[in-house]
């Protein structure tokens, strides 16, 4: 299953990118198997975190999946997919973005990660993600904010909501 994750992962790769997302990506995050060194496992699951782009089928990327897991594996092999959702992605170039750029000092950028955002892809509405911090402290053991960051973040809130900022 691995190899076929890899595998599919290099057509990916290779594949034309989106001129601002750039290509998905896969990696393989979790393996199951086995009870002890000395002992051949009964069985093994292999998850994998797939980060889409718009265009990408789900189906034809699980079933490719299938086909080559089965090519290289003279075992019964079942794929899955757990969930799925659509990926987002919203032009950063919209007057209300520039006006928090402005605020925050930041630039808008678009980011290679999942976020929840996806859940307003094709709304009516423009959607940003903007946080304290970096990613480089999110979601690790020693995940962290620095008081600073919330500090300016809600000062940024303040302004866009239209309210002072010690109110």
């Amino acid at each position: 299953m691995i190899l076929a994750l890899e595998a599919e992962d290099e057509r990916i790769q290779a594949l034309p990118p989106h001129p601002e997302l750039g290509t998905s990506t896969m990696t393989v995050t979790i393996i199951h198997g086995g009870t002890g060194s000395n002992v051949v496992p009964d069985s093994c699951s292999v998850y994998a975190g797939w980060r889409s782009i718009p265009g990408d089928d789900v189906a034809e990327i699980t079933a490719r999946i299938q086909a080559l897991a089965e090519q290289s594996c003279p075992l019964p092999v079942a794929t899955k997919v757990l969930g799925s959702v659509e990926p987002f992605y919203q032009s950063p170039d919209t007057d209300w973005l520039r006006q928090l750029a402005e605020w925050s000092g930041q630039t808008p950028t678009i980011e290679p990660y999942a976020t929840n955002a996806w859940a307003h892809s094709g709304k009516p509405y423009e959607c940003v993600v903007l946080g304290p911090g970096s990613i480089e402290q999110a979601h690790r053991e020693t995940e962290w904010v620095d008081i600073a960051e919330l500090d300016k973040l809600a000062k940024i809130y303040a302004r866009w909501w239209g309210i002072p900022h010690n109110a």
